[in-house]
């Protein structure tokens, strides 16, 4: 609140000193600034909440994030054989340079300081959508002064900040997930082939060529700027040319194909086994990704009418390539995010939604504006206070606005100190977690048969369990730490599967619950599945009678 409140003094005092020079416009835009960073400073308390919690139990992702982050410390494979259930289908850019920023700057072994890079990187894009704003109002005839570009920038860098962390579409985008990274190398991507577009320098396109190859070392689908970018240049550029296009086709695809050759050599057909063939058998659901296209409607709107008003001042043909590009992606990321339940996939153009939005919004109002400041003064206040009203009302339509929540506060904290109480004493090679890699980073200990992994594949029956079902037989863990057991969503074993793991029945045949760790009570915004009741298992002894199936 101490933020807000600066926010709001500042913007008064401003006020207070400029007030006779001001025009109502000016005022206008000075309160849209404060209205976006009040906003943002909201979303930052919550954000900053799930940023300093030291274990990795946020979401699914963050488990094996946190585990490849150490797999590459000390040099064991990312992608090892799938019987030893450790490894999982993303590609392991995000993870190495997460581990590497992190151990840069000292904090190679935490948690936190691995979602406060991902919180980096998702401010950089919105700053470089600012950029990538200013770049298209330009390439719409629209040159803003010096002290405008400031002012606006000032609205644009909060209000992008919120759509690369809005709730809908970027909801993993501090957490420990690929996404975070996946949308900076999208804006930057999309900047720099705005400004070749707008600019002519040839170290962007030159930049430009090398992102198809980074996009795909965090994220498969990212290998589609492989044919975009060469559509804009070959198409719509204002020195449209095939031989251009296709030579930076050809080049970009090199590097791509180098890449993947260089993680083949590394880890061979493990490698393949994870990152295309687990992904390959979920398949995508055409009637969700459908769902998903009306879910995230408001960016659709927010970026088609962007575009039109941007293209109605008489677009050039560039301008007019730069916005299919953004249709292509955002229907893209529709499609491909009908392989799960999850809006993430949208995110990146959701944001540039965001951007082409902004732009629009920026010539509107300045369209309007040219007559605000003509006038009787309770015309000139009233034609400013109605705009600024309107923009400011528009941003929950896209689940930007959220007041500060309660936080899962002390009982989350205990709930990981329970955790960490549970391995003392415990060889870390026979402690199993489910899912939570935080407590294996002390000892270098990458472990075998984590649930998200096995959760994966048993869903698309594309798994091979013997080794964990063998490890459970011959009772090789001392403890194991499980969530769900009493119910039928165990993610070593979910009942709706079409065929069952065998791993419920392994564990109840040699091992015993001997006590639980409650889960955590509180807002689901913050208290997950990960969070729930942990049944902490030991081996049955030799003497005992084998515990039925559950």
């Amino acid at each position: 609140m101490a933020a807000v409140a600066a926010t709001v003094l500042t913007a008064l005092a401003y006020l207070a000193v400029r007030w006779r020079r001001l025009s109502a416009s000016e005022v206008g835009r000075l309160a849209l600034v404060a209205a976006a960073g009040v906003i943002a400073i909201f979303a930052g308390v919550r954000l900053l909440a799930l940023v300093r919690f030291p274990a990795d139990i946020l979401i699914w992702s963050e488990s094996d994030f946190v585990a490849d982050i150490l797999k590459l410390r000390i040099g064991h494979p990312v992608y090892a054989p799938q019987a030893d259930n450790e490894s999982f289908p993303y590609m392991p850019g995000a993870q190495a340079l997460t581990g590497l920023l992190a151990a840069l700057a000292g904090h190679g072994d935490s948690i936190v300081a691995f979602r406060v890079v991902q919180l980096l990187f998702t401010a950089l894009a919105a700053v470089l959508g600012a950029l990538t704003v200013r770049r298209l109002l330009e390439a719409a005839g629209v040159r803003l002064a010096r002290p405008d570009a400031a002012g606006w920038a000032a609205f644009w860098v909060p209000t992008l900040f919120l759509v690369a962390t809005n709730a809908t579409t970027n909801t993993f985008t501090v957490l420990l997930h690929n996404d975070a990274l996946n949308q900076l190398l999208t804006m930057l991507t999309y900047w720099l082939l705005v400004e070749f577009t707008v600019t002519r320098q040839r170290a962007a396109l030159v930049a430009l060529v090398c992102m198809p190859v980074l996009g795909f070392l965090v994220k498969q689908s990212s290998v589609l700027w492989v044919g975009l970018i060469p559509l804009q240049l070959w198409l719509f550029d204002t020195q449209a040319s095939f031989k251009r296009a296709f030579l930076f086709g050809l080049t970009a695809t090199a590097l791509v194909a180098a890449a993947f050759a260089g993680l083949y050599a590394l880890w061979g057909a493990d490698f393949i086994y994870w990152v295309f063939t687990v992904l390959k058998a979920r398949g995508v659901s055409p009637i969700r990704a459908v769902y998903h296209a009306v879910e995230a409607a408001p960016f659709w709107v927010a970026g088609l009418v962007g575009g039109l008003v941007l293209l109605g001042r008489g677009g050039s043909r560039q301008l007019v390539g730069l916005w299919c590009v953004w249709l292509a992606l955002m229907a893209t990321e529709v499609y491909t995010s009908g392989i799960a339940w999850m809006l993430n996939h949208i995110g990146p153009a959701s944001l540039l939604a965001g951007v082409w939005c902004l732009a629009g919004v920026t010539i509107l109002w300045q369209r309007w504006m040219a007559q605000a400041d003509q006038g009787t003064p309770l015309t000139r206040w009233m034609r400013t206070a109605l705009p600024t009203g309107a923009v400011v009302m528009a941003l929950p339509l896209f689940d930007l606005v959220h007041l500060p929540e309660q936080t899962f506060g002390d009982a989350a904290y205990a709930y990981a100190q329970a955790i960490e109480r549970e391995s003392v004493g415990v060889p870390p090679q026979k402690f199993l977690l489910d899912a939570g890699s935080w407590v294996y980073l002390p000892s270098r200990t990458v472990q075998k048969d984590r649930a998200p992994t096995i959760g994966e594949r048993g869903l698309s029956q594309t798994g091979d369990f013997s080794g964990i079902i063998g490890r459970l037989n011959a009772k090789q863990y001392d403890r194991i730490l499980v969530r769900h057991w009493h119910e039928d969503d165990l993610w070593y074993d979910v009942g709706f599967w079409n065929a069952s793991s065998g791993i419920r029945a392994a564990l109840a045949a040699n091992y015993r619950e001997v006590r639980t760790i409650p889960g955590v009570k509180g807002p689901r915004s913050f208290v997950g599945y990960l969070m729930d009741d942990i049944s902490v298992l030991e081996p049955i002894p030799a003497s005992s009678p084998t515990s039925p199936a559950r």
